[in-house]
């Protein structure tokens, strides 16, 4: 009888560090929405701040290469230039049942002051006509082509004012609502 009730209480004993590994393994808790958020926010704009090759497709540097073609620039060259000190700051997170807001500050080059420091550039060279007057058309354009990528290349980053990022709960899932699509392209051209 001994025997038999030191047996049990083994068996019992090692049923309950089943049952309590299964217990902590299974009931692992899900990330709760704030942070399947900031996860996708953070994954979407770090594709931005270190170009992986899949951004670079899709920001289309080849379209650029052959656009800028003529002046001599590459377009991977631009956009790493362009978006050279790139950075991101995912703030607060709020959830409303199926929606939810995420307020982003992005840190970027300002369009308007590479804009601003192309056109200086230009005036620059006019100042000394004669020197454009000596060069081919391709010179020219290749000259214009190092104006472009020097003027962008000295433009420091700055930060843009917060923009809101709406997500929506469908099926369980969270995803970037329509309106939001195209806040941080907005922000990056805009600011």
């Amino acid at each position: 009888m001994k025997k038999r009730m030191k047996r049990l209480r083994f068996l019992a004993g090692g049923m309950m560090t089943v049952l309590a590994v299964a217990g902590i393994t299974g009931c692992e808790k899900k990330p709760d929405a704030e942070e399947v958020i900031t996860e996708s926010i953070t994954a979407q704009l770090e594709s931005i701040k270190t170009l992986d090759e899949e951004t670079l497709k899709e920001l289309s540097a080849d379209e650029l290469t052959e656009e800028f073609a003529p002046y001599g620039i590459d377009g991977e060259e631009y956009l790493r230039t362009y978006l050279d000190g790139f950075d991101y700051t995912v703030g607060e997170v709020t959830v409303d049942g199926d929606t939810a807001q995420a307020d982003v500050t992005l840190t970027c080059k300002s369009y308007q002051d590479i804009e601003d420091g192309i056109e200086n550039a230009v005036v620059e060279i006019m100042e000394t006509p004669e020197e454009i007057l000596e060069l081919t058309e391709e010179e020219i354009n290749l000259k214009i082509g190092e104006v472009i990528m020097g003027a962008i290349g000295e433009i420091e980053p700055k930060e843009t004012e917060p923009i809101t990022l709406t997500y929506e709960q469908k099926d369980g899932t969270w995803s970037e609502a329509k309106e939001t699509e195209d806040l941080v392209t907005d922000a990056l051209m805009n600011h």
